[in-house]
């Protein structure tokens, strides 16, 4: 079960990455990295179902 949670929290990552335009100053790029992994922690916890607030949000199936 671990192995699955860590696979699925590797994928949730993975789905959301940094955009920052070639003109950004370091403090910009830095504050757009904090932004998405702020966005990738809250996404890997609503899609893996450890977000009580979201957990309306998921449709669970036998799979």
């Amino acid at each position: 079960m671990a192995q699955i949670a860590n696979l699925q929290a590797r994928v949730a990552r993975a789905e959301v990455a940094t955009i920052v335009t070639a003109k950004a100053a370091n403090a910009a790029a830095n504050a757009a990295n904090a932004a998405t992994k702020k966005l990738q922690e809250t996404y890997s916890l609503i899609v893996t179902g450890q977000s009580e607030q979201y957990k309306s949000w998921l449709t669970y199936t036998n799979s």
